[in-house]
């Protein structure tokens, strides 16, 4: 396997290491070096991209990384065209630097990270009960469906507990919710987990639920006693040097202009949603996902992670390499094949991933291997690791950045939605044609 050496990239500014075949690296910037892909190939991915953002996409970032080196890094469109409904008169192109709200893939990159370390440390086992770690949690009186107490983590991880796949615990008038599960405070929300109802038997099937990994989210804050964002900030993003992927960014010393911008007029659907303290303005700097900000304060197991694609890709190689960069451990290929091996009823879910093995999932694209694995998110983004081609890709896009299609008919449905790019099949369908 070859890798970047260090004195051809000192000039990018960035410190690498090499411990065990393994590649490390602390850098607010790198260089792709386009080993391994073919150039006229690369320059049909540019070109398409392009044509995108002149199509109506707003923007993202593109980052291809093999045998652990950075083949292709390329940013394309901008960071804000809209302004509430009002379209940007001179906007501000994207670069590689900016922070793309993470949405689902924050599964991956904080919840799943996190749950494999701990488990590489015995400090958790994915058979335990929930039970054993949420107060609270256990059959409500009446409840329609039972088998809470038969809940574990391996459960939440696969998708199979039980619950309902997006209560809106923000929205008091919501039917799946009522009064009883309303909350928009973190630390009130996080009781309401508990007692959050079953919709069918727990191990009946998989559904894919946010409040699996919100509840897995609440897991970690238990046994490690830090709450999520300071604990993966301490144990993962610092140690190996990544200074941009945060939570509540604008807390932590980022600006507006530094991070995507996403849905234009809030929360609102173009004016179809309303609730109690909803945004009504363009969302640029906080979380999109309306459970993780306005009922668990920007942190949660599902969603609010930020972080721009080079960073992003870092950890996605630390999973592909076996859970070591440089001179940092975090897991054993023990834990990735343990959270890697398909599920029997379902064999497109792994525990937190999604995998590639059942060819169910488009996104993966027709040349995936079997052996591929990843995630998506639902501002834009998605996460594709093959470790038969030692090849990861990772695309941030802020594709709900833009107006939704018919708002009354289906109110989640974005104009960018609807161009190829949004369902990022072609594009990763074309990294792998350009792979040499």
């Amino acid at each position: 396997m070859g890798f970047l050496m260090l004195s051809a990239i000192r000039k990018f500014g960035l410190a690498w290491g090499v411990s065990a075949g393994c590649v490390f690296f602390s850098a607010t910037a790198f260089a792709a070096d386009g080993a391994g892909l073919d150039a006229e190939k690369v320059a049909a991915i540019k070109t398409y991209l392009q044509t995108q953002v002149d199509q109506g996409f707003p923007g993202g970032q593109l980052v291809v990384m093999r045998a652990g080196r950075v083949v292709l890094e390329h940013a394309f469109g901008y960071i804000r065209l809209w302004d509430d409904k009002a379209r940007v008169g001179n906007p501000r192109p994207t670069d590689s630097d900016v922070l793309y709200d993470l949405a689902s893939n924050t599964k991956i990159y904080a919840t799943v990270l996190s749950l494999m370390h701990l488990v590489y440390q015995g400090k958790i086992d994915i058979d335990d009960p929930v039970s054993k770690y949420m107060d609270g949690f256990a059959d409500e009186a009446g409840a329609k469906i039972i088998g809470k107490h038969r809940i574990t983590l391996r459960d939440l991880l696969a998708h199979k507990a039980g619950f309902a796949s997006d209560p809106r615990y923000f929205d008091p008038e919501d039917p799946r919710i009522g009064k009883t599960l309303y909350s928009q405070e973190r630390a009130l929300t996080l009781q309401k987990l508990a007692i959050t109802p079953l919709v069918y038997p727990p191990g009946a099937l998989h559904r894919y639920s946010d409040v699996d990994f919100m509840l897995l989210g609440a897991i970690i804050e238990k046994v490690t006693a830090q709450r999520l964002d300071d604990y993966v900030q301490a144990t993962f993003f610092l140690p190996l040097g990544l200074k941009h992927i945060v939570f509540n960014p604008l807390s932590k010393g980022f600006s507006k202009n530094q991070i995507a911008a996403t849905e234009l007029l809030g929360n609102t659907r173009d004016g179809v949603f309303h609730f109690p303290n909803i945004r009504q303005h363009t969302i640029q700097g906080e979380v999109h996902d309306e459970k993780a900000f306005y009922s668990m304060g920007g942190v949660s197991g599902h969603a609010g992670l930020f972080g721009p694609a080079k960073e992003v890709a870092v950890l996605a190689q630390l999973f592909l390499s076996g859970g070591s960069l440089g001179d940092k451990r975090f897991f054993s290929r023990k834990e990735v094949d343990l959270f890697t091996t398909p599920e029997k009823a379902d064999a497109s879910f792994g525990l937190g991933w999604r995998l590639n093995q059942a060819s169910r999932l488009p996104w993966f694209s027709s040349l995936a291997s079997p052996k591929a694995f990843g995630h998506t998110g639902w501002t834009g983004v998605v996460t594709v690791i093959d470790p038969q081609f030692d090849l990861v890709i990772v695309l941030l896009t802020n594709k709900k950045h833009s107006p939704v299609l018919k708002p009354t008919e289906n109110p989640d449905r974005f104009v960018a939605d609807t161009l190829p790019l949004g369902a990022y099949a072609p594009l990763v369908q074309m990294v792998y044609e350009a792979l040499e």
